[in-house]
């Protein structure tokens, strides 16, 4: 969140609110939130998490509700086309207690439950969160108006639950299937699994599916199937969309298991899975697809005389459905159980009603009070995993050590923090696991350039572009490297693409004015250190680099002002006092000149140039005693620091000392 530049917002006034929406690229709901969070109150952790955890809460509220309107409200459903075994159940639900009971305690496993830590712990994943929190409300909002015999509440419900469900999928696509949803409640609740209406509805879903067609353009475009499929390349997946579904039957069946038995060692920020390469590659490929069939099987025969419990496992089937697809995406993360979850809890809840009916027996509570208790217990050990970043990775690392992404993270932070060759170790593995890994490839290169290996961070960026050409950061690094091998042509160009790719990328800009500025090209460098400080006004270096083009060009007033902002930034950079003190010689202001020098050689006491340029203030105020001691101090520090030495022996012959 932090490097993503789209994502800041600085005022809350339309023109800037309407910008800052605009320039997102995908999933702009969600996003927005993000850049909400920065202008309230910047990047503080505490309050990302607490919005994330403020969403889950009144998703939990919204659960409850779409579970009390199906398993409470019964009076909405035809009771006349079920079993006698059916209107028994849907009698007793009609007891306010009961009505109660079933929902409250459904939800409140979904929001305790460990699984759900990934969607609220990990922040970015509130694009997940926060789509499911609009298409409950979409549901609820459906059902609501469903139940209503008014039509001024009727219509309104319907209305904004289109404006619900719009908006989850302006967080995430997998809202995508709320009709699908809608259909089978109308279906089961309302039509009585009445198959004639169902033969009647065909044209109106040819009609609904038609005006979905704009929709589906905006989030996949003109080329829905390229869209779909580009991930196997964008991010080198070692499997096939075929082997892709094969592998998902596997992971269905893991994704059960996970709800059924959430101990805390068991959760993994990604799950190690090798592909299925056939349906008996491994075996369990084929055992884990007879599961989903007879699950699949089970839903419809209980369809006629438990038409809850058949709901609620389609509920499973329908909201895993795109995630388990060929769609191009990793194949198993934890989040993606945040709404199907809602119908194993349900599924759960209603099988222990069944069997135990008597609510009004203590013992009754105490099992579900014990799991709440385990889960919440689980919830808590696994978020102390969240606490440190060292922490999170080796955790990963421990459970999938085979993995590229989690070797690239550990890696890269290994680095960051300076443990560099521990760090280049994972980050070489990760390329090792996938050669086509982008990010890997490009982390690898900026490493290589903070240990001055320009030759390799140059050879890694080239590998990240290869595999995927836009990659900002990438031709960023490979920019910096060619330009310290001395090629600033060819460096200029790759901070051009980097730019192309992603505008707001502030250190793109810098470096690019920088590599202008060394090939002399000035006005085109102030044109870019201009746009840095657009981004990000309190870029020192970029202040210095206006200053150092403005010094040059004998523009000693606008120099000032740059190199004193940056000095104002970076109080006790002994360059900046340099810098100052340079403009202000050129002023002819010495005395303060001098102070400049002074304080750059406090902070900075073996600094020869500063040295040289107090000789040279000295000499112009023919101080030559004192002149002639820092000329020779500059040449202590730097022997062969020609300019103090000729300056030195001018003064020497000058007063023949």
């Amino acid at each position: 969140i932090p490097k993503n530049k789209r994502v800041r917002l600085s005022t809350l006034d339309y023109p800037t609110v309407s910008r800052t929406f605009r320039r997102l690229k995908s999933r702009r709901i969600a996003k927005f939130t993000f850049a909400l969070n920065y202008y309230f109150t910047r990047y503080d952790r505490r309050y990302f998490r607490a919005t994330n955890i403020v969403i889950h809460i009144i998703s939990a509220f919204l659960v409850y509700g779409i579970l009390y309107k199906l398993l409470g409200c019964c009076s909405y459903i035809r009771l006349a086309h079920t079993s006698d075994s059916s209107k028994r159940l849907f009698e007793k639900s009609r007891s306010i207690k009961v009505a109660f009971v079933l929902p409250f305690l459904s939800a409140l496993i979904w929001l305790v439950h460990p699984i759900q830590v990934q969607s609220v712990t990990y922040i970015v994943q509130r694009v997940n969160s926060l789509s499911v929190l609009f298409y409950l409300l979409a549901l609820f909002l459906f059902l609501t108006g469903r139940i209503s015999s008014k039509a001024l509440i009727r219509w309104p419900c319907y209305i904004f639950s289109l404006v619900a469900w719009f908006s989850a999928l302006g967080c995430k696509e997998i809202a995508a299937v709320f009709p699908a949803t809608v259909f089978i409640i109308e279906w089961y609740f309302f039509r009585a699994l009445d198959r004639q209406w169902l033969i009647r509805s065909i044209k109106y879903m040819v009609i609904v599916a038609v005006l979905l067609i704009p929709v589906a353009y905006n989030l996949l475009g003109p080329n829905p199937a390229d869209k779909i499929l580009a991930g196997y390349s964008r991010y080198g997946f070692d499997f096939t969309p075929v082997e892709r579904v094969l592998t998902e039957f596997r992971i269905n069946v893991f994704y059960c298991s996970l709800l059924l038995y959430p101990h805390a060692s068991r959760f993994n920020i990604e799950h190690h899975f090798i592909p299925s390469r056939g349906m008996f590659q491994p075996p369990a490929t084929m055992l884990s697809l007879i599961v989903l069939i007879v699950l699949a099987v089970l839903a419809f025969r209980l369809a006629k005389n438990y038409r809850y419990l058949s709901f609620f496992i389609l509920w499973l089937f329908i909201h895993l459905a795109i995630e388990s697809s060929f769609v191009g995406i990793d194949l198993a993360f934890e989040h993606r159980l945040y709404l199907p979850s809602v119908g194993f809890f349900t599924l759960a809840t209603v099988l222990y009603y069944r069997f135990f009916s008597d609510y009004r027996k203590l013992w009754i509570w105490i099992p579900p009070l014990m799991v709440v208790a385990l889960c919440l217990y689980w919830t808590n050990t696994r978020n102390e995993v969240w606490r440190s970043e060292f922490v999170f990775w080796q955790d990963c690392i421990s459970k999938s050590p085979n993995l590229a992404r989690p070797n690239n993270n550990f890696g890269n932070m290994l680095a960051n923090r300076g443990d560099t060759e521990e760090g280049l170790k994972h980050l070489n593995k990760a390329v090792e696991l996938n050669p086509a890994f982008a990010e890997a490839h490009s982390n690898l290169s900026s490493v290589y350039i903070r240990l001055a290996n320009f030759d390799k961070a140059a050879y890694h960026g080239q590998e990240a572009i290869k595999y995927k050409p836009n990659y900002a950061n990438a031709h960023s690094n490979l920019g910096i490297a060619l330009f310290n091998l001395g090629k600033k042509d060819e460096a200029i160009k790759h901070y051009e693409v980097a730019l192309d790719s992603s505008p707001l990328k502030i250190e793109a800009h810098y470096n690019l004015g920088y590599s202008l500025f060394q090939s002399k090209r000035y006005e085109e460098a102030i044109e870019r250190f201009n746009k840095t400080l657009e981004i990000n006004p309190n870029y020192t270096d970029a202040h210095n680099g206006l200053g150092a083009i403005y010094y040059m060009q004998g523009k000693m007033d606008d120099a000032y002002v740059h190199y004193s902002k940056a000095l104002e930034l970076s109080p006790k950079y002994a360059t900046g006092h340099l810098n100052i003190g340079m403009v202000l010689e050129k002023q002819e202001k010495f005395k303060e000149a001098e102070e400049s020098y002074l304080k750059a050689i406090s902070l900075q006491s073996k600094y020869s140039k500063a040295h040289y340029n107090l000789g040279n203030v000295y000499l112009a105020q023919r101080k030559f005693s004192d002149a002639m001691k820092q000329f020779r101090k500059a040449l202590a520090i730097t022997p062969d620091f020609n300019d103090a030495r000729i300056k030195l022996e001018q003064i020497q012959k000058q007063t023949n000392r």
